[in-house]
């Protein structure tokens, strides 16, 4: 079994997080055509992204051809926001849960949260860890 023990994602959409709490400096995406988009911190562009970060079907098909078994999601790091005040943490951990990753979130967010153990007792005989590149 081969287990990707991190791997990003992103949420397909999320709200206006500077029209709700205000200032300019907040996570965003931008799509730009079919199966990508470009994350924003406001007005500017931070870097492209393509859809296995957010689609389960083409997460799963990277995995298939990539031989992953399973995937434990992290948040992408430029979700964390760390530009904010720390007040507003809350917040956007609340908008990231509830936007979530659409399929990915159904699909594969429960593996981290039911079977944390399950790989890590067999990752002593059996399973070895690659990262797939596809995915991240």
């Amino acid at each position: 079994m081969i287990v990707d023990i991190h791997t990003h994602f992103v949420p397909e959409s999320w709200p206006d997080l500077a029209a709700r709490y205000g200032g300019d400096d907040w996570p965003g995406i931008r799509h730009t055509g079919p199966g990508t988009a470009m994350l924003t911190v406001g007005s500017h562009d931070f870097r492209p992204v393509h859809s296995p970060l957010w689609d389960a079907d083409e997460r799963l098909a990277a995995m298939d051809r990539d031989g992953i078994d399973v995937q434990l999601l992290c948040a992408t790091p430029f979700l964390f926001a760390y530009q904010r005040a720390p007040e507003q943490a809350p917040r956007l951990r609340a908008t990231v849960q509830r936007c979530g990753t659409g399929n990915l979130r159904r699909r594969f967010a429960w593996v981290a949260c039911r079977h944390p153990g399950a790989c890590m007792r067999s990752a002593r005989s059996r399973c070895r860890t690659r990262t797939s590149p596809a995915a991240n």
